[in-house]
């Protein structure tokens, strides 16, 4: 079969792919190139000048073409190879760029956006990404144009073995469908997918941003040592298998993740290491070197034994709550803590186990604290705060021991006797009868001391006969001269008070079988308090409570009245006194009177007073004394009536007496 090929001709401009037939040259008389249409219709642009193909070597200088290319960039000025003269080629595929042993693809138009490969613009070369380094070469061809094959035009007849340097393809690669050998990088451009399978079931490929491996069926499952020991299984619609030497240690699942064996985290905070939990890392588990911690950020942190049930509380700035069985059984509060229910220690309790309190801290029982048990770092102390009593209550003896050697300090007996002891021996203990002290006569003694007066209380205590003594009270003051008294027998069936102070007994007070008192020293009687008569055969007392004497200074209602001394006895209603004194000259010349009397009389009573004066004494008396208004009135020597006597320079010696 033969070929025509007929020749066009033409000036002025490049014919268009309308005006000629595939295969079919058409020749440029004005420029003398050559062109030809190709068979997918595009038109190349073989030859030019009438001497071959036209192609420059260019370079990049920097976008001003004011300087070197610097890089990393992607924006450039293309210049001649050697020269500054700068060169704008018609379209970007009228370049041949070479980048790391990599053929750059042109694109159209002036915008890098969403492009691989370059662009010109003018004379600017851009490029999508910065280039680190100056290109391995750039060929300009200026009367033509460099297009891409046409999808499946090139056959493996076209690629002979090592035709490609840098990126080695064997003979029968494409026949044998497997690359054998790359001396250089296999590089992809974003967007540009690496397809695997019949079906293309496996994807690699990078956006220009994230990196994707997509496996369309079956599993996806990485293999190391040889093919034969799984690292790593991703099971379509399933989990995700890891494996350390062939054994799975990690799985995910539709509740989470299984890890078979520990999980290792380093020392550190939660932003450098360890586990947290929670959109805001609300809970975070981690060990900085030193200490370990279970940090709670949010809300409260609960511990469960199971879903439904609460084992440990920790509500933030407030309690921590232990439960059982889901029942809150023990709370920290401000105070300290506080436990629902019984507080239980060991069966067995060595010198390091038990419930201990430092000193001054109290074991509060009650709801205001009315029993407090603590030590004050001296003493150990049961202290009831309130108005009720404190009870000790068993159904056995209570002891108070000082060990378990029956050391006993003090023993009570249920429905029986109360027991003190000294050193061990029982002293005193209660009977049915009273009470009784464990001792002789002749070494044992009861011992009262007292700082005040025994008050509303006394005690009785019943001798036998004899002249030993009863009771002994000792007030020891300190140095060596004791006051020491004694109530015994004092013989002729007298009971004596007895004195002894730096010497022999010396009776004070007897009584004798008769009733008769014998004091040989003083009595003293608190205000209030008397000597009491009873008539015989009769239930009233008449009780005698006060007494009292002393020295007052009368004064005179009308005039002057010098007081030489004045005294007064009181035996309880009774009144007694006695006056020295001179009375001065009265303005008035009559009418003088005494008052200011220690105490006020009976009213509208008048009582007798015998008065001595300088001028002689008169029959009958002299003075009256006037309860109502506490005064003593006169007769004067002119025998002028009471309430009207002149005394006048009179010096006198009063004595009377007056009821209250």
């Amino acid at each position: 079969m033969s070929t025509t090929v007929k020749l066009k001709r033409g000036s002025g401009s490049d014919p268009s792919a309308s005006d000629m037939v595939v295969g079919e040259p058409v020749i440029r008389t004005d420029t003398a190139e050559l062109f030809f249409k190709k068979d997918d219709g595009s038109v190349a642009k073989v030859s030019g000048g009438g001497g071959g193909p036209d192609f420059k070597y260019l370079a990049l200088r920097n976008a001003a073409n004011d300087g070197s290319a610097s890089y990393p960039g992607n924006d450039f000025t293309l210049v001649t190879s050697g020269t500054t003269t700068a060169v704008s080629p018609a379209a970007a595929n009228t370049l041949l760029v070479s980048y790391g042993g990599v053929i750059q693809r042109p694109n159209s138009g002036t915008s890098t956006s969403g492009i691989t490969g370059f662009i010109v613009d003018g004379s600017r070369f851009k490029t999508a990404t910065n280039l680190a380094a100056a290109p391995d070469f750039i060929l300009y061809q200026e009367s033509g144009g460099i297009g891409e094959p046409s999808d499946n035009t090139v056959t493996s007849a076209k690629i002979v073995a090592d035709a490609v340097t840098g990126a080695k393809i064997a003979d029968d690669a494409v026949g044998a469908e497997h690359i054998e050998v790359l001396d250089a990088a296999l590089q992809f451009g974003d967007n540009i997918q690496a397809q695997f399978g019949t079906g293309n079931d496996l994807y690699l490929y990078h956006n220009g941003t994230d990196s994707f491996i997509k496996n369309i069926t079956g599993d996806l499952k990485i293999f190391l040592t040889g093919g034969t020991e799984e690292a790593a299984l991703f099971k379509k619609d399933g989990a995700v298998e890891l494996f350390y030497d062939g054994s799975k240690k990690f799985e995910t699942a539709s509740w989470g993740v299984d890890i078979s064996g520990s999980l290792h985290l380093d020392d550190g905070a939660p932003a450098t290491s360890g586990i947290t939990v929670g959109n805001g890392n609300d809970i975070q588990i981690y060990h900085d070197g030193s200490h370990s911690y279970l940090q709670n950020g949010t809300g409260t942190l609960f511990i469960r034994a199971k879903t439904t049930e609460t084992g440990i509380s920790v509500i933030p700035d407030g309690a921590v709550e232990l439960y059982y069985d889901n029942a809150n059984k023990f709370n920290t509060d401000a105070n300290g803590a506080i436990v629902t229910g019984r507080l239980y220690t060991s069966t067995y309790l060595d010198a390091t186990q038990g419930i201990y309190i430092p000193d001054n801290y109290k074991a509060n029982f009650g709801s205001g604290s009315d029993l407090q048990i603590y030590h004050s770092g001296t003493d150990s102390v049961i202290e009831c705060i309130n108005d009720h009593p404190l009870w000790l209550q068993s159904d056995g003896a209570i002891r108070l021991t000082k060990d378990a050697a029956a050391a006993y300090y003090a023993t009570f007996n249920p429905g029986g006797s109360c027991e003190l002891y000294w050193n061990g021996a029982k002293k005193f203990e209660t009977t049915q009868y009273g009470a009784k002290i464990s001792t002789t006569l002749s070494a044992g003694y009861l011992e009262v001391v007292t700082t005040g007066n025994l008050g509303d209380g006394h005690i009785e205590i019943k001798g036998g006969e004899g002249g030993g003594a009863l009771i002994s009270l000792t007030a020891d003051e300190g140095d060596d001269n004791d006051d020491n008294w004694r109530i015994q027998n004092a013989g002729d069936n007298r009971l004596g008070f007895r004195s002894k102070k730096s010497g022999s007994w010396v009776e004070k007070l007897g009584i004798t079988d008769y009733g008769d008192l014998h004091p040989t020293g003083h009595i003293f009687m608190d205000a209030g308090y008397g000597i009491a008569f009873s008539p015989y055969g009769g239930s009233s007392v008449n009780l005698l409570d006060d007494y009292e004497e002393g020295t007052w200074t009368p004064t005179s209602g009308v005039g002057s009245f010098t007081n030489e001394i004045s005294t007064y006895t009181k035996i309880g209603r009774l009144v007694t006194f006695q006056i020295y004194g001179t009375f001065g000259s009265s303005s008035s010349g009559t009418g003088q009177y005494l008052t200011s009397f220690p105490f006020t009389g009976l009213s509208s009573t008048y009582y007798s007073a015998a008065v001595h004066s300088n001028t002689g004494s008169t029959t009958g008396p002299m003075g009256q004394f006037e309860g109502s208004s506490g005064r003593l009135y006169f007769k004067d020597s002119s025998n002028n009536g009471f309430n009207g006597g002149d005394m006048s320079g009179h010096f006198v010696n009063i004595g009377g007496f007056y009821y209250i």
